[in-house]
């Protein structure tokens, strides 16, 4: 099973406390790192409404594409930065050598789209399966005369099994990504066994230290679009710039407080591991 009973299980609140203590005290640190990946992809994000403007009020894919590209990158060299900040921290180097692009970015890269793909497949097994028992049980009601199962519950069910498994196999595998940051030799089976007793713990911390932080996003995306529309300039691209770069901070600050909560948890399994606890004991 993904998780089972384990006398070291990460604690959260302790985790995600650490993870913002980490981020206010490195916050300078963090703007310096931050504000090139936000100035690049407000400005990628004019570009895209500028040259593909919406259509029905719908962004259109040609947009989307424009501003998906760099922002893939850019959390990639963001990332692994962040990461050996955390792990790192005695390591000395300038602000354009942690955002450059080098091999270990491409590595980090090409694992975090395997990590996804392998999150995709195996999440869509129980979907099709959702879906097969779905029309047995409505096509037996119609055979017996029973009233059948209405299909926003099969597709509701379906939903939350599918969303479950994708985010227990996502927290598991993503120890993967401070290991790979720090050019540590894992595999993914040793990031699976690593995380052994862990997965809602896992769960738990990658989404704890996001959610504060989106809500806050929020709240200030909130602010900023009134603000805007009472300039009158929400229609123009001076608007959308000024909106943008709100949202792109906000986006960075969650991410940077996710990370550093994913780093530190993976810190403390890697610690205990090397003390000789009995992580495998339940494989």
């Amino acid at each position: 099973m993904f998780d089972q009973q384990t006398p070291n299980r990460l604690e959260i609140f302790l985790t995600i406390s650490e993870a913002y203590e980490f981020l206010w005290a490195n916050r300078n640190d963090f703007a310096r790192m931050s504000a090139l990946p936000v100035l690049i992809l407000a400005f990628a994000d004019v570009i895209a409404i500028a040259f593909f403007p919406m259509q029905d009020g719908r962004i259109t894919y040609q947009a989307w594409a424009v501003r998906l590209v760099p922002a893939v990158f850019l959390y990639v060299m963001f990332s692994v930065a962040w990461h050996r900040r955390f792990l790192r921290s005695s390591e000395t180097s300038t602000f354009w050598e942690a955002l450059r692009w080098d091999g270990r970015k491409t590595v980090f890269f090409i694992r975090l789209i395997s990590i996804f793909l392998c999150v995709a497949l195996i999440s869509l097994s129980p979907t099709i399966i959702i879906a097969i028992i779905g029309f047995i049980i409505s096509t037996m009601s119609g055979v017996i005369g029973m009233s059948a199962v209405p299909p926003q519950g099969i597709s509701l069910l379906g939903s939350t099994i599918v969303m479950t498994i994708a985010l227990l196999l996502y927290a598991r595998l993503s120890l993967w990504l401070p290991a790979t940051a720090v050019d540590e030799r894992y595999g993914p089976t040793a990031i699976w066994r690593l995380g052994q007793g862990n997965s809602w713990s896992l769960v738990g911390i990658t989404l704890g230290a996001a959610l504060p932080m989106m809500l806050g996003a929020f709240a200030i995306g909130s602010f900023v679009q009134s603000f805007v529309t009472g300039l009158g300039i929400n229609g123009h691209l001076t608007g959308r710039l000024i909106t943008a770069l709100a949202s792109g901070f906000c986006n960075y600050v969650t991410l940077a407080a996710e990370i550093t909560a994913l780093s530190i948890a993976y810190r403390k399994l890697l610690q205990q591991k090397n003390a000789g606890v009995p992580f495998f004991q339940n494989d």
